[in-house]
């Protein structure tokens, strides 16, 4: 991160980037696992994602919250589907958001555990179907509202809220069965 806090003016840029870069790193990482499923280019993407906000300080340091986590998820896929065309790499895993990401603050044993569980838990969100996995990326990686999504697919408040609990149920499921299936082993 110093390299794009020395890419910055003041300290108020830093300072904004600073929190832009903490909040969102994991995520973007997330977003352009859904694409890439090498590594070293997911990191690649979203360093060239943070590059752009750079790039473009005037404009996103303008925006809120929200707005910054919509436009860097686009550009987070742009980027995505121009390695894709070059490498005719295919997505292969879904990879939408959850709810816990793992603590930084956390020691070394821990996180690889969080690590563990977090790649466990994205392995099954491909059990989950189209509709199930793209409601999942709206509430947590768009961070949209219930209403929201609800108008966007044309379903009930209602039915977004049991679509979610219902996939997030069989995830967690799928993944305590697999982790307790290894403690066995």
């Amino acid at each position: 991160m110093i390299i794009y806090l020395s890419m910055l003016d003041t300290s108020e840029q830093r300072n904004k980037f600073a929190e832009l870069y903490n909040s969102h790193k994991m995520r973007l990482s997330f977003v352009a696992g859904r694409y890439l499923t090498d590594r070293q280019l997911v990191e690649d993407v979203v360093h060239e994602t943070f590059m752009t906000a750079i790039e473009n300080k005037s404009k996103v340091f303008a925006m809120d919250k929200t707005e910054f986590m919509k436009w860097s998820y686009v550009v987070v896929k742009h980027k995505c589907h121009d390695i894709t065309r070059g490498t005719k790499q295919k997505p292969e895993l879904p990879f939408e958001e959850i709810d816990e990401i793992p603590d930084y603050n956390s020691s070394v044993e821990e996180k690889m555990v969080q690590q563990d569980t977090f790649e466990r838990i994205v392995t099954h969100l491909g059990s989950l179907d189209e509709v199930n996995r793209r409601i999942l990326e709206m509430k947590y990686i768009l961070e949209m509202s219930m209403q929201e999504i609800a108008e966007k697919l044309g379903f009930t408040v209602a039915q977004v809220n049991s679509r979610i609990a219902r996939a997030r149920t069989k995830v967690k499921m799928l993944t305590e069965r697999e982790l307790s299936d290894d403690e066995h082993i």
